[in-house]
């Protein structure tokens, strides 16, 4: 067929669904530009033939400048950008420090665009290409302690959209995938809100029951449904922007759609109250 290959540069690739990503794309043929911080741990990524390990750090442009030119360099195109580096704080806002919180969205939303904005370039002068943004089912409703995360989700959503209207006549497509619960390391990345406040105890007893109602929920996805998705929106061709991952979040959204704001509030409140 003398298909040229396709090149996908995936960020976050150290563990859990960038590292199981990355390996997909491997044995499906492609191209595989796999970043992360500590590029020397991808021991299985590098034994790849048609795979790069690079570092890369989404909070410093010269790194991602470097990775991209070496992924230019090495394949020739970048087809398919896939933001996945990100990681959560948890906690009550309150008590989030200031670095906390600026890391939190230089992580997952500024380091998204700058990596976005590194291979717009020579995909625009190809006038084709993909990219793909990691959102979250509570990138759609937000959870208690969660306001960071939640919040940089929500940029990320209002960014996909804004893009996919200005690259759509470049022939760029912009899609967002949006996993619910999933099977991975990402709870133990979890960074936990520090400041210690003058009465801690106003928010104990919440913060604790919401935190025991969510152990009991159940991951819903594997890591391997992410993945086949994930894969499917670099390679269905289709116009589609959001990709939905997760039974329980389909459902919540139909809630979401049918209820007025404070409806849908109480009920999801109601969901923090009923822990022991």
């Amino acid at each position: 067929m003398g298909m040229h290959k396709k090149t996908v540069l995936i960020t976050g690739c150290q563990t859990g669904i960038g590292r199981a990503t990355a390996l997909h794309f491997c044995e499906e043929g492609w191209n595989v530009v796999a970043t992360m911080l500590f590029p020397e741990v991808a021991q299985e990524l590098a034994e790849q033939e048609n795979a790069i390990a690079l570092q890369l750090d989404v909070e410093d442009s010269a790194s991602i400048d470097r990775a991209v030119e070496a992924s230019l360099n090495r394949f020739g195109t970048i087809d398919v950008l896939i933001n996945n580096a990100g990681f959560a704080v948890n906690g009550v806002f309150e008590a989030t420090t200031p670095q906390q919180i600026f890391k939190q969205f230089n992580v997952n939303v500024f380091g998204a665009m700058a990596v976005t904005r590194a291979v717009l370039p020579a995909m625009r002068s190809r006038r084709s290409g993909t990219i793909i943004n990691m959102s979250s089912s509570t990138g759609r409703y937000a959870l208690p302690l969660f306001s960071l995360y939640s919040s940089t989700k929500f940029a990320i959503e209002g960014f996909s959209e804004s893009l996919f209207y200005e690259l759509a006549p470049l022939g760029v497509a912009v899609k967002i995938v949006e996993p619910d619960k999933v099977v991975t390391d990402f709870g133990r990345n979890m960074q936990d809100a520090k400041l210690e406040l003058s009465n801690p105890n106003d928010y104990l007893d919440y913060s604790q029951r919401v935190r025991e109602v969510m152990s009991e929920w159940k991951d819903t996805e594997t890591l391997e449904s992410v993945v086949s998705v994930l894969y499917g929106a670099a390679s269905d061709g289709r116009r589609q922007f959001r990709y939905m991952i997760g039974r329980d979040f389909h459902q919540m959204l139909q809630l979401r759609s049918t209820m007025t704001d404070e409806q849908f509030m109480d009920y999801m409140a109601q969901q923090f109250l009923n822990a022991n």
